[in-house]
């Protein structure tokens, strides 16, 4: 008699653990159906015992990824978003082998899989335009105005780069250390430029580098700063007259000019006064166009020069000059 042995489903498939236990990193640009890891198990059994067929159990949200029932390998099956509503999985993953005596038997194991960011989006910028009124005497690197930027990406690629791309030909402005401050860098003066109308581009550090699909437009207007003195066009005026000039008429008329911009710093609001020689009344100034009259006959015996001292003052502000 020839005993006849079967055998019996003992053993259950075994994680081989050369496998990666460790967390696998996948970028979230991977193709769909790339293969994501390899796994690896082992039945102790024979036969149909120590075959086995895999799934993913659980952990698998979105269905984003798929597993060759056969091979074991994980497939990405649609799209990864890092900024999406998960950068992270847990997958857990049966092998249960083809026993049927008395049963068929499971193993499983837990793939952690982590996203990594790709740098898919580019900086988003709001507002894109910008007005603003400065002094003219403006203190240098302090923050006029920060711009408002975002990336959606995550680490290196969500750094902004700053950079004045139009605009700045005298590099009056910049920004600050490549940061979202706009600066004032060097002195300014509204005489020799009133306005400025900055482009400022913004890119990101990501590879590749992504610009922002709008550019930033910044007006600037000075304001006048009372910081020019009125000055005469001539340092001494002449004017000769007969004694029997008749009374009473026009001497002449002085000028003085003011190089600031605004009508109040400037020759728009200047006023003209006689501030002394004149104690005997004799001339007259008008205040707003600085002609000189005579309100007197005059008598060469007894004075036979005048000498006045005139002055112009603007109407600027903080304090006329």
């Amino acid at each position: 008699i020839l005993p006849c042995v079967s055998g019996v489903n003992e053993e259950p498939p075994v994680f081989v653990s050369s496998n990666p236990s460790s967390p696998v990193s996948v970028g979230e640009e991977t193709a769909v159906g790339s293969t994501v890891v390899e796994l690896t198990f082992t039945d102790a059994d024979a036969g149909t015992d120590g075959e086995f067929l895999f799934t993913i159990a659980s952990g698998n949200t979105a269905g984003k990824f798929d597993i060759d029932y056969i091979t074991g390998d994980i497939l990405l099956a649609s799209t990864l978003d890092y900024e999406g509503a998960a950068n992270s999985y847990e997958l857990v993953v049966n092998a249960f082998d083809l026993g049927t005596n008395p049963s068929s038997m499971t193993g499983s194991t837990t793939v952690t899989v982590d996203v990594s960011d790709y740098n898919d989006n580019a900086p988003i910028c709001n507002p894109v335009y910008y007005n603003l009124s400065i002094p003219e005497d403006q203190t240098t690197y302090i923050t006029l105005e920060s711009l408002t930027c975002t990336d959606a990406d995550s680490g290196t690629n969500s750094d902004l780069y700053y950079s004045i791309t139009a605009g700045n030909a005298d590099a009056k402005f910049d920004m600050n250390a490549n940061s979202e401050d706009l600066q004032a860098v060097a002195s300014l003066d509204i005489e020799s430029t009133s306005s400025y109308t900055l482009t400022v581009q913004v890119t990101d550090l990501g590879t590749p580098t992504l610009t922002c699909s709008s550019l930033i437009t910044i007006d600037i207007v000075l304001s006048d700063i009372n910081d020019h003195t009125p000055a005469f066009t001539a340092t001494t005026y002449t004017y000769i007259l007969a004694e029997d000039t008749v009374c009473c008429g026009v001497l002449g008329t002085v000028t003085a000019t003011d190089t600031d911009y605004d009508s109040d710093n400037g020759l728009l609001s200047m006023t003209y006064s006689i501030t002394s020689g004149n104690s005997q009344q004799i001339f007259d100034i008008n205040p707003y166009n600085g002609t000189i009259s005579y309100l007197k006959t005059f008598d060469y015996e007894t004075t036979q020069s005048y000498q006045l001292e005139l002055e112009s003052v603007d109407n600027g502000s903080p304090t006329p000059r």
